[in-house]
C-alpha cells in the first residue's frame, strides 16, 4: 500500500508531515528543528480550520522565515466565509496560494511553485 506522500509525489526526497494538537504545529513540537536540519525551507500547508489551525501555523512558519504554499483546495474552515477571507486577504500576504493540483505539478517539476 502506497503512503499519501507517494501518491501525491512519487519523486521527493522523505517528507515530514506533522500533526498539530493545537493551534499551529510548531508549539511543543521540534517541527522547526527537523525542518532546520533538513534544509527544509518551503512549507506546504492544507488542514481543518483554515482560520484556526491552518493560520495559526502559516504565521508561526512566517515569522520562523519559511517560504509558505497553501493548497486552497485541501484546507476547510468554519465557514465558507471565514475560509474565504483567509484564503483571499491573508494567506497571499504571506505565501503564495494554489490549487493542490497546481502543487502536485510544480513538485513534480522540481520547481517551486
Amino acid at each position: 500500500m502506497r503512503s499519501a506522500q507517494e501518491d501525491l509525489a512519487p519523486n521527493l526526497r522523505p517528507t515530514l508531515f506533522f500533526r498539530n494538537v493545537l493551534n499551529t504545529a510548531f508549539y511543543g513540537t521540534d517541527l522547526d528543528l527537523q525542518l532546520r536540519r533538513r534544509g527544509l525551507t518551503t512549507i506546504i500547508l492544507c488542514g481543518i480550520a483554515t482560520e484556526f489551525g491552518v493560520e495559526s501555523t502559516a504565521r508561526d512558519a512566517y515569522e520562523r522565515g519559511y517560504e509558505l504554499v497553501f493548497a486552497e483546495d485541501a484546507m476547510t474552515g468554519r465557514n465558507a466565509e471565514s475560509h474565504a477571507n483567509a484564503i483571499r486577504h491573508i494567506f497571499p500576504r504571506i505565501g503564495r496560494v494554489r490549487r493542490t493540483e497546481e502543487i502536485v505539478a510544480a513538485l513534480g517539476a522540481g520547481i517551486g511553485g
